[in-house]
């Protein structure tokens, strides 16, 4: 088949499933939702009369047949019939119609989908904005409680008061730029110009149940988010901080304003999906003023060349999906689609390029292969890891490609060397040389193959909480014990990057130096969450007060060294310093996750719960959707991608001009 036809089809068969997934999601929407899909079909519609083109990747056949995507296609195409016949030249046994009711309903729904409990009519666990702060007991109550809850009550109450000090030095002098400088005041946009911050804080302020603080950021969010004041940003750092803040506002509270800002902004974003690969652009201009043509117009990192970083093409996932469910679409259900192939792709990459279920860092944005032999679970791959075993909890538990994708991963570190002890009962979590670029070894062929870097960043604490989000589908109990055991372990590391360091607080990476494996710490405090995300959800797994002791000691060391006269918090310029010098940086983070993880340690367990709730790469907690996963998604196992393909491919998918 000719590539013009071979797009022509499969734009056909996107458009199909897409409308009729839209209207599926639509029935059973609420009317504001459906208003905002309406209007959302609306901004299509013109894009498309103006002949403009819709951008989403490469023909991937790791979807399901009924959402597979394609190269960039025109718009025009989705109302030609003449495309659709030849659907018959892709999968012989499918018409439109079968597809767009495949689409509907690929499968029967799943009624407890895993998550304890049949879920809302609306396809959530909880429904949307059912969140309600729940107070401290008053004082006579309290009295009347054990010390050690007593201790925990203050405790939170004391990271409730920072939060707040904090935002209230960002909205003082900063409202409505990315950042506030805590040293000289003002604020900073580097984030392209989406008032960050604002966005950034609401669901912990939500959380928190600082209404006050939750009033004002929310006007922030409606006078300063407009795609006519933003400029070029990061596309990762825009979905996870800015999309994904919208949508859980949305979901914690069920204002409209922020999901119809969030189909504002998924909208603009669409264009990073136009690749060859279909991976995404790392960097698009979104400013909707623009008249030199940058608008829509999107680049490569300025020092990375073509390729892309493995934690960017990964972590769009549950942004996107959650966009679909709650503004549902042709647009977002596409969207959605496009961002689940970018992970076909890294699988169907890695079955020759990765080794023992670990993926290289970068792959080129022109055909998706993989432009180095480094592979880490820290930056800049860290978040692709987490969002397989997030991405499954997303849709009720009931994907069985992600898992699967999970486990592989499981098997790299533990089976790959990646995780590491020392002759000192340090854990970390190396990283991977392979002899050539883009990998090749499917398993351990011995270290003249492979060399191991003895080097772990402070992201890489996110690992614990990934571990015991999937512990139960451990194969085995022995390979459960020994997950429960990694989680520990490297929970136990990620403190003493802590305790080792002078401040009391960690700098960015730990080295092992020497036959005797010495402990080498380097770069400043930069206000980093994952430590803390790592005690909370160990916490959560075992109840083991401590964490909540862990966690207290680093919010102590925070508050002596980074708090500012204002309120706001600075990040340190080298952290191995018993007199640490501030910077002038407060990063949005800070309220997103790091306050938030610290409060949740201190929070009673039924605050949203794990069975509930899954929390994006920046923290912002989005409601467990369980019709996400029916049929078991739209990512497809690999056996049955093989089946359907009709080739053996050894886990490999064929894309060539014929099936």
């Amino acid at each position: 088949m000719g590539a013009f036809h071979r797009r022509a089809a499969t734009a056909c068969l996107a458009a199909a499933a897409a409308a009729a997934a839209a209207a599926a999601a639509a029935a059973a929407a609420t009317a504001a939702a459906a208003a905002a899909a309406g209007a959302a079909a609306g901004a299509v519609g013109a894009t498309a009369a103006s002949g403009g083109d819709l951008p989403f990747g490469v023909s991937d056949c790791s979807l399901h047949p009924s959402v597979t995507q394609s190269q960039s296609f025109p718009l025009s195409l989705l109302s030609d019939p003449a495309a659709c016949r030849w659907l018959g030249r892709l999968w012989p046994t499918t018409t439109a119609a079968a597809t767009a009711a495949t689409a509907a309903s690929p499968h029967p729904p799943s009624p407890a989908a895993g998550v304890g409990g049949l879920r809302h009519s609306g396809g959530t666990v909880e429904p949307i904005g059912s969140f309600r702060y729940r107070p401290p007991p008053a004082d006579a109550a309290a009295a009347a409680l054990s010390p050690a809850a007593r201790t925990n009550l203050a405790r939170r109450a004391a990271v409730r008061a920072a939060t707040s000090r904090a935002w209230r030095a960002y909205a003082a002098t900063a409202a409505g730029w990315d950042e506030v400088r805590p040293l000289s005041g003002g604020g900073v946009n580097n984030l392209g110009g989406m008032a960050a911050t604002a966005v950034d804080s609401l669901s912990t302020l939500m959380l928190m149940g600082l209404d006050e603080d939750v009033a004002t950021a929310r006007g922030i969010v409606d006078r300063s988010l407009s795609m006519a004041k933003v400029g070029e940003v990061s596309v990762f750092e825009t979905t996870i901080r800015i999309l994904g803040g919208l949508l859980s506002a949305y979901h914690l509270s069920g204002d409209s304003l922020y999901r119809d800002r969030a189909v504002m902004l998924g909208t603009a974003l669409a264009p990073a999906f136009d690749t060859l690969s279909g991976l995404p652009w790392p960097r698009c201009d979104l400013n909707e003023t623009s008249t030199d043509g940058s608008r829509g117009s999107c680049r490569v990192h300025p020092t990375s060349g073509d390729s892309a970083l493995l934690a960017e093409v990964g972590s769009m996932q549950l942004e996107m999906r959650a966009l679909a469910h709650a503004a549902p679409s042709a647009l977002t259900a596409r969207l959605r689609a496009a961002s689940e192939a970018a992970v076909g792709v890294v699988r169907r990459m890695a079955a020759d390029g990765g080794y023992v279920g670990l993926v290289p860092s970068h792959m080129a944005l022109s055909d998706g292969r993989f432009t180095t032999n480094l592979m880490t679970l820290g930056a800049p791959a860290d978040s692709y890891f987490e969002y397989l075993v997030k991405t499954w909890v997303q849709g009720g538990r009931s994907e069985p490609a992600y898992l699967a994708m999970w486990h592989d991963v499981m098997r790299g570190v533990l089976r790959g060397g990646a995780a590491h002890t020392t002759r000192r009962g340090d854990t970390i979590l190396r990283s991977v040389l392979t002899a050539i670029a883009g990998g090749g070894l499917h398993g351990p062929n011995g270290d003249k193959d492979v060399t191991f870097i003895a080097r772990m960043d402070h992201f890489s604490c996110y690992f614990p909480g990934a571990i015991v989000a999937a512990l139960d589908t451990a194969p085995t109990p022995a390979d459960r014990d020994e997950w429960m055991g990694l989680a520990r372990s490297l929970t136990a590391s990620c403190h003493a990057m802590y305790t080792r360091s002078p401040s009391g607080l960690a700098g960015e990476h730990v080295r092992l130096s020497g036959p005797n494996e010495m402990w080498r710490m380097s770069g400043g405090y930069q206000l980093r969450p994952e430590a803390l995300e790592a005690f909370f959800h160990m916490y959560r797994a075992t109840g083991d007060d401590i964490y909540r002791e862990w966690t207290w000691e680093v919010f102590q060391a925070m508050e002596r060294h980074c708090e500012t006269r204002s309120g706001a918090w600075a990040t340190l310029k080298v952290a191995r310093s018993s007199r640490p010098v501030q910077d002038d940086v407060m990063h949005s983070f800070l309220i997103a996750e790091t306050f938030k993880y610290a409060y949740l340690v201190f929070e009673e367990p039924d605050v949203l719960p794990e069975r509930a709730w899954v929390f994006n790469t920046e923290a912002h907690p989005l409601l467990v959707t369980p019709a996400l996963g029916d049929g078991g998604g739209l990512l497809r196992p690999v056996e049955e991608v093989e089946a359907a393909a009709g080739v053996e491919t050894g886990g490999r998918v064929h894309d060539g001009e014929e099936i």
